[in-house]
């Protein structure tokens, strides 16, 4: 009880500090690189910089950053110790081992709509290792949905834009799962994933058995496919598979996204296609456009639900642990014909709290 109590006390600490800075940071980024441009015009510093911030003289942004590297330590020790107990319970606790370290990711997302209305709900993963117990598991506490591909962790580090999740329009969930890595190479994954979500406050136990597999042709395409296989208290038999295909040029990337999502029960099926173009800017931002059709098929017929068009503008603020993105989109709905569209622009802050 007391270590829940101090992880709320520190993830509401980083939250209230990180959310008072979102915005300034985020406009910040929009004026540095309106400056960079102008830099290169006029032939300015001929390195260039990994991260927004690294050829910055100390101000109130990167003073206010720099002061919270300490909390981000903290942080880490703190899941560090609290991995450590509970390996060393599970465990062998005479093993001598190498902890690869417990890792902390947060999420802070802000969405504008056209009507007025404002969305704001920050999300978390905290990954623990217990090599003492099994080198091949990892625990997984998560306010996601984890056995939801739409919202799986692809990784903080990569500098590769997607569009931002609006997760403030499905209801709140905690996931508690142990993740064990069956086999992996360099194409090839297998994992196998047990866990318990609260929809709210209803408990919705699962398991999850993942196939990834990735192929490269003499083209240069990249084919990359995955599928899940899942049984959950309701839902039951589910079944999602996702195909995606990267065809890289000089200058950007185009890419091919499709998912779907079959509910046995339900005799539903439902559809997701993505057309996004890449364009890296520089090596601390990429931006890219994209195109999305949500539909389903229910009885045989196919009804479609939602269009997207969007543009999404990705920056490393701060070494290798602070991220920011901008996604200005438009949507249309089924609701009115597609008549009216629906304009918002969302921004989001991301924290890898590590000590790698």
């Amino acid at each position: 009880m007391y270590q829940n109590r101090t992880i709320k006390r520190l993830f509401a600490k980083v939250s209230f500090r990180w959310h008072v800075l979102a915005v300034s940071v985020l406009f910040c980024s929009v004026l540095a690189a309106t400056q960079a441009q102008a830099e290169e015009t006029l032939g300015g510093p001929e390195k260039e910089p990994k991260y927004l911030f690294e050829n910055y003289h100390p101000g109130m942004i990167v003073d206010a950053i720099e002061q919270l590297v300490g909390l981000k330590y903290e942080v880490t020790d703190y899941l560090d110790d609290v991995g450590d107990r509970v390996d060393r319970f599970l465990g062998d606790e005479t093993l001598e081992i190498q902890r690869k370290g417990s890792k902390l990711k947060l999420y802070f997302p802000v969405t504008f709509y056209d009507n007025g209305t404002l969305r704001s709900r920050p999300n978390f993963r905290v990954y623990i290792d217990l090599p003492r117990w099994r080198k091949r598991v990892k625990f997984l506490i998560s306010s996601f949905d984890e056995s939801d591909p739409d919202v799986e962790d692809d990784g903080i580090g990569s500098l590769e834009s997607k569009p931002v999740r609006d997760d403030t329009a499905v209801p709140q969930r905690t996931t508690f799962a142990a993740q064990y890595l069956v086999n992996s190479s360099a194409n090839f994954l297998l994992q196998f994933d047990v866990g318990l979500k609260f929809d709210e406050t209803r408990p919705n136990p699962y398991v999850r058995w993942r196939h990834r597999y990735r192929s490269k042709f003499d083209s240069g395409l990249t084919s990359r496919t995955s599928q899940d296989f899942i049984y959950e208290r309701m839902s039951h038999f589910v079944w999602k598979i996702t195909q995606v295909f990267d065809y890289p040029t000089e200058h950007n990337l185009f890419r091919s996204e499709t998912r779907g999502t079959w509910l046995y029960d339900e005799n539903l099926y439902e559809l997701r296609q993505r057309g996004t173009v890449f364009y890296q800017i520089n090596p601390h931002r990429i931006r890219s456009y994209f195109i999305e059709v949500k539909g389903n098929i229910h009885t045989d017929t196919f009804n479609q639900d939602q269009v997207t068009l969007g543009m999404n503008w990705r920056e490393k603020l701060y070494q290798e642990w602070l991220f920011a993105e901008m996604q200005p989109r438009l949507s249309w709905f089924a609701e009115d014909d597609f008549e009216q569209p629906e304009f918002s622009i969302s921004f989001m802050l991301e924290m890898l709290f590590s000590k790698s």
